[in-house]
C-alpha cells in the first residue's frame, strides 16, 4: 500500500493523469492499455513488465525461471511472482469468464446476427472481460481513488489478456481464421500463438504457466462459448451475467460500456488504416484485409447495440469525439466539446 501511495503522489506532484482518470481514456490508450498500470491486491501491476504507458510502468521485481515447456516459450524467462497470483484465483478466474461469455452470448443470440458464437464473439468477450476492470475503475470512485484491482479479477485478466493478443495479431496479421465469424478451437489458438511468438513480450520474457493449464483455459473459453450460443449452457438466459461483487451490480449498463468501447476501438483502427493507405505510408493490400476485419466486428457491435448508442457516420474527428461522449454518459462524465488536434493526429500515427 505504501507504494501505491507514494506513486500515486508522483503522479499528482507531476500533473501525469493516469489512463483511468482520463476523460479520452478508450480514444488515446484503449481497454488493455488503459488499465494495465493499475495495481492488484497482490501490489503487482496488471501489465506487469508491458504496462503502458511506459511513465507508469514501476517494473516491480519479480522471481524469474526458465520455461521449460516446448515450443516458442521454451528456456526463455517467465514470471513466477504473477503467476502465483494467478494461479491461486484460477478458479475465480474461471468463473468469471464464465459469467462474460454467458452475458455476451445472451444479447448475441437475441440479436441472432448471421454467424455468431464465432472468434469475433471470441475477440469481443476478452475485450469484455478486460472492460470489468476499465468500467469498474472509471465509474466507481472507490475503486478509483485507490486503483486497486481484485486479485480474482486481476487472474482473469492474465489469463484471457492471451486471447485478445491472439485475435488482435490474427486480425492486424490478415489472417484469414478471422476473416469470418468463424468458430475456432483451442489446439487453432494455441498453435497460432506458439508459431507467431504472441507468448513472447518485448523484453523477450514469455507468458508463464504450463501448457496444460493455458489449454485448459482456452478449451474452456471455447466450448463454454459453443454451449452459449448453441443453448444447451444450463445457465444460458437472457441476463444469466450474475453480479460479482466489487465489480459491477449494474450489468446492462456494463455491457452497454463494452460494445461502445470494442465498435470504438475498431474505428481508431480502421482510421489508421485508412491514413496509412491515403497518405501511402504503406502499400494498400497491407491494410486492406485487416481495416475489413474491423469493419465487420465493429458492424457486429452495431448490431447488438440499441439505436440510441448507434454513431452516425460523421468523419473521423466528429466520429472520435461522438463516441468517446457517449462513453463518458455512461460513466456520468460531463461530455466533451472538442478532442486536441494533436491527440487526434497521434492517433492516426499510432503503431
Amino acid at each position: 500500500m505504501k507504494r501505491i501511495k507514494a506513486i500515486g503522489k508522483k503522479v499528482v506532484r507531476n500533473f501525469v493523469v493516469p489512463p483511468w482518470e482520463s476523460d479520452i481514456m478508450e480514444f488515446k490508450h484503449g481497454l488493455w492499455q488503459g488499465v494495465s498500470p493499475l495495481f492488484t491486491q497482490s501490489g503487482r501491476q496488471l501489465g506487469e513488465e508491458n504496462t503502458r504507458p511506459f511513465l507508469f510502468n514501476d517494473r516491480i521485481p519479480a522471481k524469474t525461471i526458465a520455461c521449460k515447456y516446448d515450443g516458442s516459450r521454451h528456456g526463455r524467462l517467465i514470471n513466477m511472482s504473477a503467476l502465483r497470483t494467478a494461479m491461486i484465483n484460477y478458479d475465480k478466474a474461471i468463473d468469471i469468464t464464465r459469467a462474460v461469455i454467458q452475458r455476451h452470448a445472451a444479447t448475441a443470440s437475441s440479436n441472432k446476427p448471421a454467424a455468431c458464437g464465432g472468434i469475433w464473439d471470441l475477440y469481443i468477450i476478452s475485450l469484455a472481460s478486460i472492460a470489468l476492470i476499465s468500467y469498474s475503475v472509471r465509474k466507481n470512485p472507490k475503486v478509483n481513488s485507490t486503483g486497486i484491482v481484485p486479485d480474482d479479477l486481476a487472474s482473469q485478466y492474465q489469463f484471457i489478456a492471451g486471447i485478445f493478443m491472439i485475435c488482435r495479431h490474427m486480425i492486424d496479421g490478415n489472417d484469414a481464421l478471422i476473416s469470418e465469424n468463424t468458430p475456432i478451437n483451442a489446439v487453432q489458438l494455441y498453435e497460432y500463438a506458439d508459431q507467431h511468438e504472441i507468448f513472447m513480450s518485448f523484453n523477450g520474457m514469455v507468458c508463464a504457466g504450463s501448457t496444460k493449464k493455458i489449454m485448459d483455459f482456452l478449451e474452456f473459453c471455447t466450448n463454454r462459448m459453443s454451449d452459449a450460443f448453441s443453448g444447451t449452457d444450463d445457465a444460458q438466459e437472457a441476463g444469466s451475467f450474475t453480479p460479482l461483487p466489487g465489480i459491477t451490480d449494474d450489468v446492462d449498463d456494463w455491457f452497454r460500456y463494452v460494445l461502445l468501447a470494442v465498435e470504438f476501438d475498431c474505428f481508431v483502427k480502421m482510421a489508421r488504416r485508412t491514413h496509412r493507405i491515403e497518405t501511402g505510408i504503406s502499400a494498400r493490400t497491407d491494410h486492406e484485409n485487416s481495416f475489413n476485419t474491423y469493419k465487420n466486428i465493429s458492424d457486429y457491435c452495431v448490431s447488438l447495440m440499441s439505436p440510441c448508442d448507434v454513431t452516425a457516420d460523421v468523419g473521423y474527428e466528429s466520429g472520435a469525439l461522438m463516441r468517446q461522449n457517449k462513453i463518458l454518459g455512461v460513466l456520468n462524465r460531463k461530455p466533451l466539446t472538442k478532442i486536441d488536434k494533436r491527440i487526434l493526429t497521434e492517433q492516426l500515427h499510432y503503431d
